[in-house]
């Protein structure tokens, strides 16, 4: 009804920008619903995939884990960020370790002051950040005790499955390391070597235990019992002291935290399961441990007849099992360790701790750089062997990748900085996981004790080993950091520091949409990087094998390609300047030999082995450098190389000297060398020549004989030995390498030898 004199007024229409953003409001909150589901999917097929991920296509197994690490923790990273963003208002949750773990990456940034490489400098520390990144994105968004076990749950799978996996290789069902038909040996599962898995598998045992008898339903528990009891019996067939050191420190520590903190009190026995699991376990480990792992044993079940024949045993007194007292009793605990740190290379890890500590006496604060000990090893171990301490390591030692200490490495790489900074770390740690044990329920005290019982095994593991350098094995310790020090374990107990900082950081506004855009922008660039040096590997592997195989022209362009894609070429530069090494040789072209000269001279600043050293030297000789090659032989000498590499080494300095025109200092060294090894057959040819200069051709003649008797056998010797790993299946690539090689060098010292005693004057 209209009212008269009145305008009616005009009902109001919705502004379309009020429609858009209700529209908008709709989809945030249905996308921020989402989000938690999506990304705790993505983290369990993660932590699920990683540790059994191969790419045979790569140089290592440990690379193509990196750079997928990199790809999906980039993804979580963002996808985390975006849920920030959503929330509107989100306080970051800085965990105790937050602190130490910025001083990590602080005293690794520092550290590159002293690096040769940078970008391998920026590789390591791009890793470190990324995987503490992961811990503090598994410590904010796990909130609930139910997501704890899915992640324990998925990893215990992963480890089951690798632990069949390096089984049947044991077994040889399935082929293990190249050349090794079956045994321990042969156990490279998805790790590429034995002791990387054992080490991955003795931090998850107790965290596993406590996952079986924490779950509902006895079809689980079944599960994740046979689950364990397949790990611990992997763990018997690897047959590592390390690993089962690091295993029993482990299970110690978890002993005696439930004993101290008294949570039996509170442990009820539901339905008997839990007693029943736990003495599964028991019987099972006792079991297998009944069995020990012998040459016997590596045969399959199915293969093996009969019973083991009885052996007498060395009496006590004649035998290997250390001294004994006149009464009979074993007085051998001192022989035994020492035994059992000869049984695990314990003086080639000695080594390789006092290289490192020779990093550290140069560079003491900063160290030598984050992720260059493998490249600074032949230098330090130089410097080493000049020592005192040295000079009683009269052993040969290859180059060593990594310290076999995280803690010596940490020193080496990072210098006091980082021992502060890892001191730290492990301080906060204990006192964290202590600190949340006494004040906790008794179910998030068994927890959190079982989390910090696996992490122990894992620095134990650091002693001797490198866990925190292997994916599967960093993954396993950061996965355990993180829930342990999660909200839900946590609950606002984080130091006050961490809890001021926090509420100065809390993220909403522009502040949210910053750091979406900051991880986005940091996400889009390593994953381009990585997806680049990924293919770079690719190549560089490619290339290694068609090298290998003799296939020149292959080789190069493929290490061509790797060189122009890699972030940090170092591999690469190596293996080009040896191609163009050799063909520069063949085709006498100088301008290769230049070029070979130029990469390997580049890469010893990212990748320095022993053979570079020596092709430095002969490329040297060759453009009539004799000081530089001196120079090169002695570094090489220096390292105290394998025997057969300071031979050439010797021999070559041999030759340096007849082509200056010392003619009696080449023939001593020539004397020396034959002295050592008669059937050099390079010495002899050398010699031969320098007896003609000398007009001495009937020694001449003596020695140019010589030398092809030698490579007669020797060229026998070669193809019966390619043809009989051929049919034995046992025919690594290296191995065909090494014999091809030979065999191709053989053949062009027998045309000289040939020649040369053509060119003598006939027998009077």
């Amino acid at each position: 009804m209209r009212l008269k004199g009145k305008a009616q007024p005009k009902p109001r229409r919705p502004r379309p920008r009020a429609g858009v953003r209700l529209e908008l409001g709709a989809i945030a909150s249905a996308t921020s619903a989402a989000i938690p589901s999506i990304r705790r999917a993505i983290t369990a097929f993660f932590i699920f995939a990683l540790p059994l991920l191969i790419y045979l296509g790569n140089t290592e197994y440990g690379y193509t884990k990196s750079i997928f690490a990199l790809f999906v923790i980039s993804f979580l990273l963002v996808l985390w960020a975006l849920e920030m963003v959503l929330k509107r208002e989100y306080r970051l949750h800085l965990t105790p370790l937050f602190l130490p773990g910025a001083a990590l990456l602080v005293a690794g940034a520092l550290s590159m002051v002293n690096a040769t490489s940078l970008g391998t400098a920026l590789q390591s520390l791009g890793l470190l950040f990324y995987f503490f990144a992961f811990y503090m994105f598994l410590a904010n968004t796990v909130e609930q005790e139910w997501e704890i076990k899915p992640y324990l749950g998925v990893i215990l799978a992963s480890a089951f499955l690798a632990s069949v996996y390096g089984a049947l290789q044991y077994y040889g069902v399935l082929p293990g390391a190249p050349g090794i038909p079956r045994g321990p040996l042969a156990i490279i599962s998805t790790m590429g070597n034995k002791n990387y898995l054992g080490g991955f598998l003795a931090c998850l045992a107790v965290p596993s235990l406590m996952l079986a008898l924490g779950l509902r339903g006895w079809p689980l528990r079944a599960l994740s019992l046979l689950a364990l009891a397949v790990i611990i019996y992997a763990l018997k067939l690897i047959d590592s002291d390390g690993a089962w050191l690091a295993l029993g420190l482990s299970g110690a520590f978890f002993l005696g935290g439930f004993l101290y903190f008294r949570i039996y009190r509170s442990f009820r026995l539901k339905r008997g399961w839990p007693l029943i699991s736990a003495a599964l376990v028991v019987l099972l480990m006792s079991l297998l441990a009944a069995s020990p792992a012998s040459d016997a044993n590596s045969l399959p079940w199915w293969e093996r007849t009969g019973s083991p024949s009885c052996q007498s045993q060395p009496s006590p007194v004649e035998g290997e099992g250390g001294r004994w007292s006149e009464s009979g009793l074993a007085i051998p605990v001192i022989d035994q360790l020492i035994k059992l740190w000869e049984k695990n290379s314990g003086r080639i890890r000695a080594w390789d701790w006092w290289v490192g500590w020779e990093m550290l006496k140069a560079h003491p604060i900063l160290g030598v750089g984050i992720g260059h000990y493998k490249i600074q090893f032949l230098p330090y171990k130089a410097k080493f062997l000049a020592t005192e301490r040295g000079k009683r390591y009269n052993f040969y030692i290859q180059r060593a990748a990594q310290a076999h200490n995280e803690y010596v490495q940490v020193a080496a790489e990072m210098g006091i900085l980082g021992i502060l900074a890892g001191g730290f770390a492990l301080v906060m740690l204990f006192w964290s996981g202590l600190g949340l044990m006494a004040r906790a329920e008794a179910k998030e005290k068994l927890t959190a004790l079982a989390l910090l019982s696996g992490l122990v095994a894992s620095l134990v593991d650091g002693l001797f080993s490198f866990p925190f350098h292997l994916p599967a094995s960093a993954l396993a310790f950061v996965l355990l950091l993180g829930l342990l020090n999660s909200r839900y374990l946590l609950k606002g107990h984080e130091p006050r520091l961490s809890r001021a900082l926090s509420s100065k950081l809390e993220l909403r506004g522009w502040r949210g949409w910053l750091a979406l855009a900051l991880v986005l922008i940091l996400g889009i660039s390593v994953t381009t990087l990585a997806y680049r040096d990924w293919l770079a590997d690719t190549h560089l592997d490619r290339g290694e094998r068609a090298l290998k195989l003799g296939k020149l022209d292959v080789a190069q362009v493929e290490l061509e390609r790797s060189l122009a894609l890699d972030f940090a070429p170092g591999k690469a530069l190596y293996w080009l300047g040896s191609l163009y090494h050799k063909l520069g040789d063949e085709k006498g072209d100088q301008g290769l030999l230049e070029r070979s000269l130029a990469l390997l001279e580049r890469s010893l600043g990212s990748f320095q082995v022993e053979p570079a050293y020596f092709q430095l030297a002969q490329l040297y000789l060759n453009l009539g450098d004799y000081e530089r090659a001196m120079e090169y032989v002695n570094r090489l000498l220096a390292t105290l190389p394998e025997p057969g590499l300071a031979r050439d080494a010797r021999y070559l300095a041999a030759v340096i000297a007849w082509q200056r025109g010392e003619l009696e200092e080449a023939l001593a060294g020539l004397n020396e060398v034959l002295a050592k090894q008669r059937d050099y057959e390079m010495a002899y040819i050398i010699r031969a020549r320098i007896y003609l200069q000398r007009g001495e051709s009937g020694l001449a003649r003596l020695d140019l004989e010589e030398a092809g008797r030698i490579i007669e056998r020797k060229l026998n010797s070669s193809r019966s030995e390619l043809l009989r790993l051929k049919d034995q299946g046992l025919l690594t690539l290296d191995r065909y390498a090494e014999l091809t090689g030979e065999l191709s060098r053989l053949e062009e010292e027998k045309k000289t030898v040939e020649r040369l005693l053509q060119g003598l004057p006939e027998r009077p």
